[in-house]
């Protein structure tokens, strides 16, 4: 199955790994755009993401980095370049320090948010509004450097790619619990 023109995933089968306890986040974390909205999550919202930095393994153990930032833009236009695939793709941006190999890693929202007109606040609950797929590069000095902002895939696109892998499972014969 292919994606369609725009979305930049790829769903990879990982042997089991000695001393690794994945954690497995539940699909309903998971949000699209219309979830998005009815939570009232957009510009400014915090966000956190958990991965592997690229040359970091630890001494011991490959250990999860955590980086914090903030939602910077929310967009279902098709606007990042992606250099691998010349295709214009859509792509959330967080402001996000960023780093080599986070790619792939879960951007949640979390945290505490206020307003003061009329004052409330709330909890957010720790939903996944996408994966990093790339840093957003500029150009200086005849080199490129990063924009200190991470391009992340919308949570809809891969709500979309766990759908289309759990129904080729199910084709396959296999017992697989719908993500809705």
């Amino acid at each position: 199955m292919i994606a369609a023109d725009g979305v930049d995933l790829a769903a990879l089968w990982l042997p089991d790994l000695d001393g690794a306890d994945p954690t497995v986040v539940p699909a309903s974390y998971l949000v699209d755009r219309a979830q998005l909205n009815a939570s009232e999550i957009g510009l400014g919202t915090q966000v956190v993401t958990v991965g592997y930095l690229f040359g970091y393994s630890g001494l011991k153990a490959n250990f999860p980095v955590m980086k914090f930032g903030h939602v910077a833009a929310l967009t279902d236009e098709a606007w990042f370049f992606n250099r691998a695939s010349h295709v214009p793709e859509q792509g959330y941006v967080v402001d996000l320090p960023n780093a080599p190999g986070l790619s792939g890693a879960p951007v949640f929202v979390y945290g505490m948010e206020f307003d003061v007109d009329p004052f409330r606040y709330r909890q957010l609950p720790p939903f996944v509004i996408g994966v990093v797929k790339d840093l957003l590069l500029a150009p200086a000095g005849g080199q490129v450097i990063s924009q200190g902002v991470a391009v992340i895939e919308p949570g809809a696109n891969v709500k979309a790619l766990m759908k289309q892998i759990a129904a080729a499972l199910k084709a396959g014969g296999r017992n697989v619990r719908d993500l809705d």
